[in-house]
């Protein structure tokens, strides 16, 4: 660009390596740079479809979906023939809960070009419809299929290892040890070998996996592992220490500009007493991505609140895809104990485990303990 800063195609390559520091860093910074490059393609070029496709991608980084889907609906209304435009229609589906149409739009692009991003998403949705063993064969095929980046291909093999999780963590080690080969120290390959101590009750090795993701790569999500292994641990100090790391995370993300209410909601709800905070926050994000996780993060908003009708109301829209998700069960069982509807508590929270026995850190022993009491 420096010899030729009019170049549209190199301009668009600039921003999607952009986007790629964002997956391999957090760092959402990059988006404003990505968007730079865009606007500047766009003033050489403004019906080029990879603008539209990589706007879109940023947007989605955003969470700004609405606006995401209508950039990859643009971008394959300008080339109906690139697969990759037609996965970016299915995410922006995906988080909209429009789920026959993400499943027309993943099948339209893995139709088109099966490669690793296509059998990625194809693996998404089978796990969300409850088909594990699906998604297992898909991930596994975009292993197969490779990557020009080898953080590609790691984060494909931390998807296959959570799932290896639910049965087997000798299978889901042996998965987050093969995306450490791919890429040293993978920090999401060190969340899920964090995950796989605490299954097998070390929780000090947890914490020793969870501190190396948390220090590499100090974004809201790992922050808050090491505050559940600390309040695992017995340790509520620590843990509320870790717990201000990630608000400080998540409020970072903000100001560059990313949407993370529903993450943020979900956060205060699990960690804080901050509940009406919270249920703003819920509330705020079922209007922007009214998906089964927003109705379930608002279902938890409204049970910290105890608001019981409401909380049985968005928890049932948030299984409306079948009994799959063991949050969204666990959730459902403790809202039922609420309600003082015993059977389904003890249905909801028996299934929860019986799908995975090591879904949350610090929500299992919380499930096992409410089901001693029924």
């Amino acid at each position: 660009l420096r010899s030729n800063p009019k170049d549209a195609d190199t301009l668009v390559k600039l921003a999607n390596a952009y986007l790629q520091k964002v997956r391999e860093t957090a760092d959402t910074s990059y988006y404003a740079k990505a968007e730079k490059s865009l606007n500047a393609a766009a003033q050489v070029n403004s019906k080029n479809p990879e603008i539209s496709a990589t706007r879109a991608a940023v947007a989605y980084g955003r969470h700004d979906f609405k606006k995401g889907l209508e950039l990859s609906q643009q971008a394959v209304t300008l080339n109906p023939n690139r697969a990759a435009y037609h996965g970016l229609v299915g995410d922006g589906h995906l988080e909209l809960g429009n789920y026959p149409e993400t499943i027309a739009a993943y099948q339209a692009m893995i139709n088109i070009r099966p490669d690793l991003g296509a059998f990625n998403r194809i693996a998404h949705v089978r796990e969300i419809y409850g088909d594990i063993e699906g998604a297992k064969m898909a991930l596994t095929s975009a292993i197969q299929a490779s990557s020009g980046y080898p953080e590609n291909v790691a984060f494909s093999q931390v998807e296959l290892g959570k799932l290896q999780l639910r049965t087997s963590t000798n299978e889901a080690e042996a998965s987050f040890k093969q995306a450490l080969a791919t890429v040293p120290a993978y920090e999401p390959a060190l969340q899920g070998l964090a995950r796989v101590a605490v299954a097998r009750g070390d929780t000090a090795m947890a914490l020793k996996f969870a501190q190396q993701a948390a220090s590499a790569l100090p974004i809201a999500q790992y922050a808050t592992d090491v505050g559940d292994i600390y309040s695992l641990r017995g340790n509520q100090k620590r843990a509320v220490q870790q717990y201000q790391l990630a608000k400080l995370a998540y409020q970072s993300s903000s100001e560059d500009g990313v949407n993370t209410d529903q993450e943020m909601a979900l956060f205060l709800a699990d960690n804080t007493k901050e509940y009406d905070t919270a249920l703003s926050k819920a509330q705020s994000a079922y209007q922007s991505r009214p998906n089964i996780y927003a109705a379930d993060t608002l279902a938890w908003a409204h049970y910290k609140k105890g608001n019981s009708a409401e909380a049985k109301k968005y928890s049932q829209e948030a299984l409306r895809l079948g009994e799959h998700d063991p949050i969204i069960l666990y959730h459902a069982g403790m809202i039922a104990i609420q309600s003082n509807e015993p059977i389904e508590a003890k249905r909801f929270l028996t299934k929860a485990l019986e799908i995975h026995p090591h879904f949350s850190i610090v929500h299992v022993p919380k499930a096992k303990e409410a089901l001693k009491r029924l």
